[in-house]
């Protein structure tokens, strides 16, 4: 062998070897890592420099740093920084489009990019391991599934699918029975109640766990509204098979985003609001039952987990005030010092509340 062929060799090896360390690409075959490391092309970008990543380039940072950011934010708006091992254009390659902004970091940074004309070549090898590892980045950054630990995680990736949707296409219909957990990826989606559009949802947003912690038929119509939407999908089966120990985890986070809703408990750390919830009791109430009476001491903070509550007060009865919802409040005033209840509240046909008693309060928070 010629010492020209004993390097190029050697640098092959080298490469190889790198290659190896990036996690994306740990289960590769050493023939797979080698036809990537041939296919491979050198990029090399300035501090600052734009580096567009698209549904055909995949990027591996060899050296140097590359700082991500997204479309909307804000110019110094930092989202995280990649090292070396480190890659992207995940996201590209599975959904098409992604709302990340890459930059090349200080100092600069040297890339390995598959080119357009060898990306095909290796994308269904790189496909499903890439994908794995988008949805397991995915549902890490899931707040819902924020006390779900890794090795849970890692059961339920290959049980999400992806799944596409055009504007104007149903994802969820309205007053149906609850199929699936979505997770979104890119575009975006309109959520409408009876017809009527309530609020838009982005990227890492999600829907339809309520249908698999309960039994409830679905609230809205979440519908596609952009070209480009891409979810992750669970189903039904696959959750209860899958996800059933994690049903727990998954209520306590629903209870601790409602109690942060409260605002004398907004300066709480997650952890206090945590040990709260802990001591928290769920009481259930009949259609007419007397949950609150004006007058009486107030020692007990309520927050609805479901049905509703009409408000009233004694001097005139028959005149309903308000009406509350489930992840209302009331009663908040009880958790700080003992005063007279303001106001009637009575079930309006089955009510279930998460009670907390002042004394539960003060017991683990202090005065």
């Amino acid at each position: 062998a010629t010492f020209r062929g004993i390097l190029l060799n050697s640098a092959a090896a080298r490469l190889v070897r790198f290659l190896r360390a990036v996690p994306v690409l740990q289960r590769f075959s050493e023939h797979a890592l080698t036809e990537m490391a041939r296919s491979l092309e050198y990029r090399s970008f300035s501090e600052g420099s734009a580096i567009t990543a698209n549904a055909t380039r995949f990027f591996i940072v060899r050296e140097g740093q590359v700082i991500v950011k997204k479309k909307a934010a804000r110019k110094n708006d930092t989202v995280k920084v990649l090292m070396a091992k480190s890659f992207f254009g995940d996201r590209e390659l599975i959904s098409g489009q992604s709302d990340d902004v890459y930059v090349a970091g200080k100092g600069g940074c040297k890339l390995l990019a598959l080119s357009t004309q060898n990306f095909q070549l290796q994308l269904s090898t790189l496909r499903e391991p890439v994908l794995d590892h988008l949805k397991y980045n995915t549902l890490r950054d899931i707040e819902l599934l924020a006390d779900v630990t890794t090795d849970q995680l890692s059961e339920v990736v290959d049980s999400f699918i992806v799944e596409r949707f055009t504007t104007g296409e149903a994802i969820i219909q309205q007053g149906r029975a609850g199929a699936k957990f979505y997770i979104l990826l890119t575009g975006i989606v309109r959520v409408l109640v009876d017809g009527a559009e309530v609020s838009k949802l982005g990227a890492y947003s999600y829907f339809g766990e309520r249908s698999l912690l309960n039994d409830e038929l679905t609230a809205a119509d979440i519908i596609a509204d952009s070209d480009d939407v891409v979810v992750l999908a669970l189903e039904r089966a696959s959750f209860d098979i899958m996800l059933g120990p994690l049903k727990d985890l998954i209520q306590n986070q629903k209870t601790l985003r409602l109690l942060k809703t409260v605002p004398i408990l907004q300066t709480l750390s997650n952890r206090e609001l945590e040990l709260l919830s802990k001591v928290m009791e769920t009481r259930g109430y009949e259609d007419g039952e007397p949950i609150l009476r004006q007058g009486q001491a107030g020692h007990t903070f309520f927050l609805i987990k479901s049905g509703q509550v009409s408000v009233t007060k004694n001097d005139n009865p028959d005149k309903e005030l308000l009406r509350l919802n489930k992840s209302s409040f009331f009663g908040e005033r009880a958790l700080l010092e003992e005063e007279p209840r303001a106001a009637n509240i009575t079930a309006v046909g089955r009510v279930e509340c998460f009670t907390l008693k002042r004394e539960d309060f003060k017991k683990h928070l202090g005065d």
